[in-house]
């Protein structure tokens, strides 16, 4: 087993320059970080989904992955966002914090979403400017055959500023909701500090999530499907570098999620995360992992969430799943007030 695992450590290592080096310009993959508990992170996902927040709200998010393996990715989420313009619209500030290996990333979003009525909901839409600090230290690796035989690994250190823009639209009703957001629009150039020779892509990350909620007659429960839908270049797996042509292989993701909701503050749920590009190949979609959580708001704003994660992947027999903890506040949000809690 110990040999399993270091031998783990050492792909885990190599699995950090794949996604962060990206294959140096022939191919990219998924880049941004994953939450079980996307419910109270949509704010990564779509920045519009902010004006659901009726009220100041805040929540810290720490995940852990792949337990049990050495150097295995690490997340802290931080999100604040207040309605403003008399709840016309609402902006936020959003920090994610993101380590693997030897490379780490930190992005500051700061979403404003404006909001229009539509129907029995409404509908808003969102511009969010955003900066991220990507940066590795190449000399924490062992390397099998000696740096200076690939550019890319000449210069040890890389760490890059990088400004984005996204954008995002958002339709939440009473009983559903829907939307679509590209978080970052640029898909900017990743350069080693010496060299500027270009190591890596900020992908396009496209998102879709889609919910609803049934009330089981006058039993207190309400049951929650949903359903969020990852992609990296949707409907672009090429696209235009110059005069070469990039493919970006990366599979899309689909995380289903299946919760129980009892008088307005206790959650229990389950979610299932595949990849549909199985299927479009006629091939047997892959279980990626299986995942259970749990949830609890108290009545004067505060709430508490835990996520267990457990892989169906070739880490399976090294590592012991995956964890998430979660706490927020939402001010003057007492459930007896509201005659429409938002569980979404």
């Amino acid at each position: 087993m110990d040999y399993y695992k270091a031998m783990m450590s050492q792909l885990l290592k190599i699995f950090t320059f794949y996604t962060f080096l990206c294959y140096c310009q022939q191919a990219i993959s998924q880049q941004e970080p994953m939450f079980t508990q996307y419910m109270f992170t949509k704010e990564v996902y779509n920045p519009a989904s902010i004006y659901a927040n009726k009220t100041l709200n805040v929540g810290v998010l720490h995940r852990s992955q792949w337990l049990g393996i050495d150097g295995a990715p690490e997340t802290q989420f931080l999100k604040i966002t207040s309605p403003i313009q008399n709840q016309k619209a609402t902006i936020g500030l959003t920090v994610v914090n993101d380590k693997i290996g030897s490379s780490a990333k930190t992005i500051i979003n700061v979403p404003y979403a404006y909001g229009l009525p539509l129907g029995k909901g409404h509908l808003s839409i969102a511009i969010q400017p955003s900066f991220s600090n990507v940066r590795g230290n190449w000399s924490n690796l062992a390397f099998r055959d000696p740096s200076n035989t690939d550019l890319v690994y000449q210069d040890l250190v890389v760490n890059n500023w990088l400004f984005n823009v996204g954008t995002g639209v958002y339709y939440d009703s009473k009983k559903f909701y829907l939307g679509f957001a590209i978080p970052n629009m640029i898909q900017n150039k990743i350069v080693n500090n010496s060299e500027n020779i270009i190591t890596a892509y900020q992908n396009r990350h496209m998102y879709g999530i889609i919910g609803t909620q049934f009330a089981i007659n006058n039993s207190g429960l309400v049951f929650e499907p949903n359903l969020l839908y990852k992609s990296v270049s949707l409907f672009e797996k090429f696209f235009k570098e110059g005069e070469e042509l990039i493919y970006d292989g990366s599979p899309d993701q689909v995380d289903l999620n299946l919760s129980l909701i009892l008088n307005h503050t206790f959650w229990l749920g389950t979610s299932f995360r595949t990849q549909p590009n199985d299927i479009l190949n006629f091939e047997e979609p892959k279980l990626t992992s299986a995942n259970l959580w749990i949830a609890y708001k108290l009545k004067n704003g505060p709430k508490f969430g835990f996520a267990f994660d457990y892989f169906f992947t070739s880490f399976e027999p090294q590592q012991i799943g995956s964890f998430e903890v979660f706490t927020g506040y939402d001010f003057n949000s007492r459930v007896d007030k509201l005659t429409t809690p938002r569980y979404f």
